[in-house]
């Protein structure tokens, strides 16, 4: 009949099944008031089938609560059918039994044959009318006085998660809260053991493949295996999973794209202030391309320091940790969230570069465990940091944060800061610091004084350095300055 109306009339509609609804205003006609008005009357009850009759009996309330249910989900198909009952037959002559407990009096049974078209037993199955249908084990323990305990066994369903009413929640302390579409497809990713970058994406063909990229991956790789590499490139892509079946997975995409998307763009910037912007880049490549271009333009814009340590020497270095600096920017390349529509962005300052990645860090990590290195390592692109494994790029999973700080605290940086903002990782590197003063004072008592110490003991370019003392010594011969 629901479907019926659905097909000719185009509404929804809902058929609800009611199982032997009892309540206390009762209709006279039920077997229950039919029963204790003979019982208190003194006359013969009927009992058809010889008593051996099952009925699902349901209270007025779980009715109630059943039909409110269905009108509240607006997740149902066009016309649905369920069962309200209370899914468990008992035998009719236990319910007779239960009436004469109260009324004090013995039931006359007039034992009759089956009814023409009368059931035996009515049992509602209402599996349709869970959502998500839960069907729990049972098992009943008895205690050493013979007591019984009953343990409801709810299974972990294998495919997560589990819809309620068309929405998907999580439990934050007492609370449940809606998930978002990230989270949802986070999650029915683990189930599979899978993550984004390894499903194909029907959007690109082999056509958007640079198989000349695929050929520098296997050089690089090929640097650091015993057993080298000797498959086409394209029988390499098969090989490590980044085409199956003639499909183009998002990882073999983003790494070997033949020409460019906005998909991977990382946007740099070298800053005069903090709104003012010297020099701009923009990468829309493949990721391995990306990494070098991005680090090449960083060194375009950091510093190569002079230190004086000693009588006539000097010691070059950059400004930056160039391998923390390094490490940074692989990071945020493998780990980027590629689905979210920002961009990577790399601002580099006077006094500090700041490198934002979409992606937050991982469920259950906060970044006082990642400064502690107190976590587990979880890539969020499996295949790619997988292939950039391979081509010696990083060492193992979980060991670049490490890394940065090492390569900082050697290099006398202040601590890089990591923070999450919005639906991103910002990373703050800064500059490294003076030399320590035992220095200082081993060039100020070698020879020159103040005036020229004040010029060295900055930090300044091999350039701006060389200017400087060419200036001095065409001012005032370097014999002749006075320590006062």
């Amino acid at each position: 009949m629901a479907h019926c109306y659905t097909h000719f009339y185009g509404f929804q509609t809902i058929g609800l099944r009611f199982f032997t609804v009892y309540c206390p205003w009762g209709c006279p006609d039920m077997a229950m008031w039919l029963f204790i008005e003979a019982i208190l009357a003194g006359r013969s009850i009927p009992v058809f089938n010889n008593g051996d009759m099952q009925r699902d009996f349901t209270y007025i309330d779980d009715i109630v609560q059943g039909i409110v249910a269905s009108l509240d989900n607006d997740t149902l198909d066009q016309y649905e059918v369920f069962n309200l009952g209370n899914n468990n037959s008992e035998d009719l002559m236990h319910l007779i039994g239960i009436i004469e407990n109260p009324l004090g009096r013995k039931a006359e049974k007039e034992l009759l044959p089956m009814r023409p078209g009368d059931v035996k037993a009515t049992y509602a199955d209402i599996k349709q009318a869970e959502i998500p249908s839960v069907i729990p084990d049972i098992e009943i323990h008895e205690t050493t006085n013979k007591n019984q305990i009953v343990e409801i066994i709810v299974s972990d369903f294998p495919i997560k998660p589990v819809a309620c009413k068309g929405r998907y929640y999580k439990r934050v302390n007492t609370a449940n809260h809606a998930m978002d579409i990230t989270e949802v497809l986070d999650l029915h990713l683990k189930t599979f053991n899978r993550s984004w970058d390894y499903y194909v994406n029907p959007n690109y063909t082999l056509s958007d493949i640079s198989l000349e990229k695929v050929n520098t991956f296997i050089g690089l790789a090929n640097r650091n295996r015993q057993n080298a590499i000797t498959e086409s490139p394209l029988d390499v892509l098969r090989r490590f999973e980044l085409v199956r079946e003639g499909k183009v997975s998002n990882a073999c995409f983003l790494m070997f794209m033949e020409k460019v998307s906005i998909q991977s763009t990382i946007e740099l910037g070298r800053f005069q202030t903090e709104t003012i912007i010297k020099d701009e880049y923009r990468l829309k490549t493949g990721l391995f391309d990306e990494v070098e271009k991005a680090i090449s333009f960083i060194q375009k814009h950091i510093n190569k320091n002079v230190f004086i340590s000693g009588e006539s020497q000097h010691e070059s270095v950059w400004e930056y940790p160039l391998e923390a600096v390094r490490e940074v920017v692989i990071n945020a390349v493998i780990h980027r969230d590629y689905r979210e529509q920002s961009d990577s962005i790399i601002k580099i300052f006077n006094d500090r570069i700041e490198i934002y990645n979409p992606g937050r860090l991982p469920k259950g990590i906060i970044v006082n465990q990642l400064l502690d290195g107190d976590y587990v390592s979880t890539p969020r692109n499996l295949l790619i940091a997988d292939m950039f494994k391979e081509a010696g790029i990083i060492e193992k999973y979980g060991g670049g944060i490490k890394r940065i700080l090492n390569e900082c605290k050697k290099y006398r940086c202040r601590q890089p800061k990591f923070e999450e903002i919005g639906n991103g990782l910002r990373e703050t590197i800064y500059p490294l610091t003076a030399p320590q003063k035992t220095s200082q004072k081993r060039v100020a008592e070698s020879g020159p004084g103040p005036q020229l110490w004040h010029i060295l003991r900055n930090i300044l370019t091999l350039r701006e350095t060389v200017s400087r003392l060419l200036l001095i010594i065409l001012q005032k011969p370097l014999k002749n300055i006075s320590p006062n």
